[in-house]
């Protein structure tokens, strides 16, 4: 009799919530693969049921690489995100099903990707910006009432005036809009940049961080480009990192304070796959032309608006059939040259690299080659 009430007992719990709950309890853990989503819900596969319990996945290594739990079928609480290493990559919270609340991303070194809030399964207002783990920015996304804007956006109507000494007197140039600094090529930008005021409503020192979303036309792309650009102003003066980032990524990043040029200069111009760096020029053009590349990428650092004289220049090259192709590193670049800078000018010993081995060595005095050192 003791044994047919503990049967009862036992068919009545099973038949209950707290039944399911205490089946769900001992269910072993799940791979994600073991799931199917159908109408934004998830089933095992095996027996067709919402299913409540643990999510966990695992890199080849072992290590975990994501993680998170469901209820009734809906993703709830925090799901995270591992790279190999077992750095976080990322962290998300769910609450029946929806994304809501504060989103992470982190680099493979742990350094902050993005940040932000997600509410309702929305993406906040604003641009969401993307760190690199030097702290650049190497893209943005911006969101407006839960749509992504692809179109051609500004910050605010900025524009420049650059400053200028002329025999003891100053001078403004003729006021420029922001976009117009960033068209031209590297050094010339940092031209641009060297001595501006950014003003924005009102004719007011802007102060803040800008963004900008356009499309530029260029020939020899053959097509329509997105180019965006992130800088930081303060006082009218920039400020912080500044990036310049079209469709293949980050072209060019420096750092300012101040409104001076202050530390590295990294200058990535790769032309796309097919096609090759002419020159100086910066003309992309089909491989197998007689011109090859000379810099589609470099670093300079600079001290107080000038080129750091203390610290080699040095570039590299996109080109693996005329170069030293044993000098590439995990950047996919090869080294083609090395050389000082100081007071303006090109001084010391420039070294060229090539692909036989042979390193050519010249002297340059205030910018002047004195010949081959031997």
């Amino acid at each position: 009799m003791r044994f047919l009430l503990i049967l009862i007992f036992t068919i009545s719990l099973s038949t209950s919530s707290y039944g399911n709950w205490l089946k769900d309890m001992f269910k072993s853990t799940v791979t994600s693969q073991e799931l199917v989503e159908r109408d934004k819900k998830y089933y095992t596969k095996e027996d067709s049921e919402l299913y409540s319990g643990k999510v966990e996945d695992n890199h080849k290594n072992g290590k975990t690489s994501f993680v998170g739990q469901y209820k009734n079928g809906m993703r709830t609480g925090e799901f995270i995100t591992y790279y190999e290493n077992g750095q976080i990559q990322k962290k998300e919270t769910y609450l029946l099903g929806t994304q809501e609340g504060k989103v992470e991303e982190f680099n493979d070194d742990g350094s902050l990707r993005t940040s932000y809030v997600m509410k309702d399964g929305k993406y906040p207002d604003g641009p969401i910006k993307f760190l690199d783990k030097e702290g650049f920015v190497e893209d943005f996304i911006i969101y407006k009432n839960g749509k992504r804007i692809v179109e051609d956006f500004k910050t605010d109507s900025l524009y420049f005036k650059q400053n200028i000494d002329l025999n003891s007197e100053h001078f403004f140039l003729s006021p420029g809009n922001l976009k117009s600094i960033f068209d031209s090529y590297g050094g010339e930008i940092i031209d641009n940049i060297k001595n501006v005021t950014i003003y924005g409503k009102n004719d007011s020192e802007f102060d803040g961080e800008y963004y900008e979303l356009y499309t530029t036309k260029n020939i020899y792309f053959e097509g329509n480009f997105k180019t965006k650009v992130y800088l930081k102003v303060k006082s009218g003066k920039l400020d912080g990192n500044v990036s310049i980032i079209d469709e293949s990524g980050i072209r060019y990043k420096f750092k300012t304070k101040d409104g001076k040029m202050e530390g590295i200069y990294k200058d990535y111009f790769f032309c796309p796959p097919g096609k090759n760096l002419q020159g100086i020029s910066g003309r992309c053009i089909p491989f197998g032309y007689p011109n090859f590349t000379v810099h589609p990428y470099k670093e300079i650092n600079y001290s107080n608006n000038n080129i750091d004289s203390s610290k080699e220049i040095i570039e590299y090259t996109q080109d693996y059939s005329y170069f030293k192709s044993d000098e590439e590193d995990n950047s996919n670049k090869i080294k083609y040259m090395k050389y000082f800078y100081k007071d303006g000018d090109l001084n010391g010993i420039k070294s060229t690299y090539f692909k036989n081995g042979d390193i050519k060595k010249e002297l340059y005095e205030n910018g002047i080659n004195q010949g081959e050192v031997k």
